[in-house]
């Protein structure tokens, strides 16, 4: 049985002691329980986009979507993009929420003056209030709406997840008037505040849905004078401490009170254990065992309410628990399959890198090339030598077809001759630009070639393993004197024809002494070389 300190108090107007054994328990032993509760609906994902459809006319549209976002942010993320999650809603109905006064007579106990009273054990007497049942006038302030939504969630691949229906009533009613005497009730709240209340309680149901809530719960603790001090500690909520001191105390009397004030600390701990890792199978000890020493403490006192309103209480939460597994359950599953999927996905993708890389060695590779390479090398590279920049794609599938079916080689092996055509011919290219640059660096200012500047070309086209053949077209695009030929020799003087003079005469001109003659000028050195 309960046990309390005692508060004796006289009743108006009775003339008799009344006695409330609950009174200490009430005020000075009542812990809060952390109650979690697992969502109705598990949603996977980390983010969540909300947003809103075409309903019933609602002006506040954009507060109601701000609610609901601050209402899930403890589980998702708010996000623009709908990555994970996008919750849409639609107002179904809305009924703004209208306040009134109204004034109904009951039947109070109203003081109509004074009388005296006889105290207990006692012939003094004292002025006490005169209090009668009487008919009166009560006034009240009430105020009532109603808020709608239907909701559906899609994950980003736009398949419905959960669909949902909320109903959001709100009504209140306040006594603010009594006889036509004004209660301390404050202020009553505007239209707005209560509007924002209803779209809370609207928002709470959807955070109820989609999230883990918890709920604080007041639980009043026996009072024995031996638990005491684990009640303090309870009271602070150092369950474990409390649990430690209930354990230790020993209870000849009243046994079921300790068993109930134990079967308290170990729901706190369960609840404790769930909300750490999610896990229900981490609180299960702590659960069964507090199922046990609840029905342990019923059993020695069937008639104690609190006794039995904590065993009501403990079926909710084997269903909250049955829930929290089978939605935990299924987290793990889809874990897993997602885990083995990803798995599997990496797998293939290494598989992938794998082949791609060796395919990759394959037409780099620099070994010697069959006779049937070389000879494909030498029709790829004629057909691709005038090609500017990368050939077609028709063109380069009409030479590997053509290395398969004229030099039998595989596709890869194909591909690997005109890769490394391409290639050669591509350096080959950059390499003449690069040497053109340089001759014409040598000889644009003099237009001059002389032994130095051959001999550093010489070394330059060595290194950039460039052929004559390759330079001629090159050098032959500028005009210059190449100094580093041998010149021209002067034409060789040639016998003069032997004169037959005439057998006859008639008259002998007269000469020019060959001193006076003038020679005939050397061969011009050409002004112009071309190589």
């Amino acid at each position: 049985m309960m046990r309390s300190l005692a508060l004796f108090l006289i009743l108006p107007g009775t003339g008799i002691l009344w006695a409330d054994a609950d009174f200490g328990l009430r005020t000075k032993h009542t812990a809060t329980l952390r109650v979690s509760r697992p969502p109705d609906a598990m949603l996977r994902g980390k983010t969540i986009t909300i947003r809103s459809r075409d309903g019933d006319k609602f002006t506040d549209r954009q507060t109601l979507e701000f609610a609901i976002e601050r209402s899930l942010a403890g589980e998702y993320t708010p996000a623009k993009d709908g990555r994970d999650l996008v919750l849409t809603f639609a107002v179904a109905s809305f009924e703004p929420v209208k306040s009134r006064t109204f004034t109904v007579t009951e039947k109070r106990s109203i003081v109509v003056g004074k009388k005296k009273q006889k105290l207990l054990f006692s012939d003094k007497l004292i002025d006490v209030d005169d209090v009668q049942e009487r008919e009166v006038p009560v006034e009240y302030w009430e105020a009532q709406g109603a808020l709608s939504l239907q909701l559906t969630v899609n994950d980003a691949s736009g398949a419905l997840v959960d669909s949902f229906h909320t109903e959001g009533k709100f009504s209140r009613k306040q006594e603010i008037a009594v006889q036509g005497v004004s209660k301390a009730t404050g202020i009553l709240p505007t239209p707005d505040a209560l509007q924002t209340e209803l779209i809370t309680k609207v928002a709470n149901d959807i955070q109820r849905r989609y999230t883990k809530t918890i709920e604080p719960v007041a639980v009043r603790l026996t009072v024995d004078e031996p638990l005491r001090t684990g009640n303090a500690l309870a009271m602070r909520g150092q369950w474990k401490e409390a649990l430690d001191s209930w354990s230790s105390v020993p209870m000849k009397k009243n046994p079921g009170d300790r068993s109930y004030n134990m079967a308290v600390a170990h729901e706190a701990l369960a609840y404790q254990a769930y909300d750490s890792s999610r896990n229900p199978d981490d609180a299960v000890e702590q659960f069964q065992q507090a199922i046990k020493l609840y029905e342990e403490a019923q059993r020695s006192d069937p008639k104690e309410k609190y006794f039995e309103s904590a065993m009501g209480r403990c079926d909710k939460l084997r269903l909250n628990f049955a829930r929290a597994k089978a939605q935990y359950e299924q987290q793990e599953r889809v874990a897993a399959t997602e885990f083995a999927k990803a798995e599997a996905k990496q797998k293939e993708e290494a598989a992938r890198r794998q082949l791609e890389e060796e395919k990759e060695k394959t037409l780099n590779s620099t070994r010697a090339d069959t006779q049937d390479e070389a000879d494909f090398r030498v029709i790829a590279r004629s057909r691709l030598k005038n090609v500017q920049g990368a050939p077609s794609s028709e063109l380069e599938g009409q030479l590997i077809q053509l290395g398969q079916d004229a030099y039998k080689l595989e596709s890869l092996g194909a591909r690997r001759v005109i890769r490394g055509e391409l290639t050669y011919l591509t350096k080959t290219r950059v390499n003449l630009e690069l040497y053109k640059q340089t001759f014409q660096d040598l000889v644009g200012t003099d237009k001059v070639l002389d032994a130095k500047d051959r001999a550093d070309l010489n070394q330059l086209a060595q290194r950039l393993n460039l052929t004559p053949a390759q330079l001629s077209p090159v050098e032959a695009q500028f005009e210059y004197r190449n100094l580093t030929l041998p010149p021209p020799s002067a034409p060789s003087a040639k016998a003069k024809p032997a004169v037959t003079k005439p057998a006859v005469v008639a008259a002998k001109p007269s000469t020019v002494p060959a001193a006076n003659v003038p020679k005939a000028p050397p061969a011009a050195t050409p002004g112009v070389i071309r190589k």
